[in-house]
């Protein structure tokens, strides 16, 4: 079952076998994580061309030349595969001739200030009502499994012998 999730750390590109570290190009998958690792993780302000920007959590501002350089791509590539994010609604793209503002969309679900959730329905006092009733369900549960499977004590009657 692939549930959950983990938490990555942002340092990892000094390891040796990060991409970024190796003689060849992202592939799409390492792409779209390293924009994750690259977006705010926190509101700040941000120095560009002269002057402080405020860029928000889950935003990156930066340029499609130095993602081709970061990524070994061609900038015609990262334009395309920047569309495409924009296009199936996991990124949104602001830019002009000098910057590229890429907004993570769902950017809390990839790198979550709190415990993760168990599904999306769920909240922290939910899931507290959801553990606490939890033993309650399994013996009620239990009690259902042996009713239908017809689980009764059964009478032998006492041990003696038997006339044929």
């Amino acid at each position: 079952m692939k549930r959950g999730w983990v938490k990555d750390w942002r340092k990892d590109d000094d390891w040796r076998w990060h991409p970024l570290n190796m003689d060849r190009p992202f592939t799409e998958y390492e792409a779209f994580k390293d924009l994750i690792k690259l977006a705010n993780h926190e509101t700040r302000l941000v120095p560009f061309n002269g002057q402080y920007v405020t860029i928000q959590r889950g935003q990156y501002l930066t340029s499609q030349a130095k993602l081709a350089k970061r990524w070994k791509w061609s900038r015609t590539t990262v334009h395309r595969y920047l569309k495409s994010l924009k296009s199936n609604r996991e990124a949104d793209l602001k830019a002009n001739s000098s910057f590229t503002l890429i907004t993570i969309c769902n950017y809390d679900i990839y790198q979550s200030t709190e415990e993760p959730l168990r599904n999306s329905d769920e909240t922290p006092m939910k899931r507290k009502q959801n553990t606490s009733g939890h033993k309650q369900e399994l013996k009620e549960f239990k009690k259902l499994k042996n009713k239908s499977i017809g689980r009764k004590k059964k009478n032998y009657g006492k041990p003696g012998i038997t006339k044929l």
